[in-house]
């Protein structure tokens, strides 16, 4: 059976499989990157501010910093330092987005 979408044609089984695939990745790539300054960091309800942005940081979120093997705490963050994350946006049950990962640039 041949189906036409926008006038190109798929089969439907296959059509059903790129959609599929398509969903799987499109949900490894909802995971961004964002450079910045730290605003507030409030390391008690797990939130910090990076570029006048509010993200929840998860419980698990390595905190690295660059050129050193030292492993840092959400306590030692200070607002003013430049800062990578790695962030899921975000989702239904949580207003803001969560970050996986930080890396600290130290000047």
């Amino acid at each position: 059976m041949m189906q036409t979408l926008n006038g190109i044609g798929f089969n439907l089984l296959g059509g059903l499989l790129l959609l599929i695939c398509t969903g799987t990745t499109a949900a490894a790539a909802d995971e961004f990157r964002v450079g910045g300054k730290t605003g507030d960091v409030l390391s008690g309800s797990r939130m910090m501010v990076v570029n006048d942005i509010y993200y929840y940081v998860d419980r698990r979120a390595p905190i690295h910093a660059e050129g050193t093997d030292s492993k840092f705490t959400l306590d030692q963050l200070r607002p003013g330092m430049n800062v990578g994350i790695s962030v899921l946006p975000a989702s239904a049950d949580n207003s803001l987005p969560h970050i996986k990962e930080i890396w600290i640039y130290l000047d």
